[in-house]
């Protein structure tokens, strides 16, 4: 499965955004984000950095991922469907392309002793086998390897 054409999604007037897979009639949708009020963790460095927390649940199909999701104060909006799974997408490219806990700590320049970081990469691990398992195996592999490119795209 390989789509070549460009990435679309929409938010409806309800606040719900919707991914559009090219070549297909389904899409990832993405239920308006909730405000949280949870701390940033302790696994983003910072005790006290000042963000927003949000709770963004995705579906597709009939599965559904909720996660949770922090932005800096900076943020005047709510995140949509292609902030959020953007930053998935990045997580799990990172996870999938090593080797192991050692080799995913030295590509992000962690010390491979440390707890903190086996406990970053434990999160990194779930929240991907979480996403593999909304999208799918086929889905999640054109989206790890297809969909990142059309996102950096749209950041620039």
């Amino acid at each position: 499965m390989s789509y070549n054409k460009k990435l679309t999604y929409t938010v409806d007037d309800d606040g719900r955004s919707r991914l559009h897979i090219p070549g297909q009639t389904r899409t990832i949708r993405m239920d308006p984000p909730m405000k949280g009020d949870k701390p940033a963790p302790s696994t983003m460095g910072d005790k006290d950095w000042a963000c927003h927390h949000w709770i963004c649940t995705l579906r597709y199909e009939r599965r559904q991922f909720t996660v949770d999701f922090w932005t800096g104060v900076g943020w005047n909006r709510k995140p949509t469907i292609s902030d959020v799974l953007y930053c998935l997408l990045s997580d799990a490219i990172g996870y999938e392309n090593s080797r192991d806990f050692e080799d995913w700590a030295s590509q992000y320049g962690f010390n491979p002793d440390s707890r903190r970081a086996y406990s970053i990469y434990q999160a990194v691990k779930r929240q991907s086998k979480r996403l593999r398992r909304l999208l799918g195996d086929e889905l999640y592999e054109v989206a790890l390897w297809e969909w990142d490119h059309e996102f950096k795209k749209e950041k620039q």
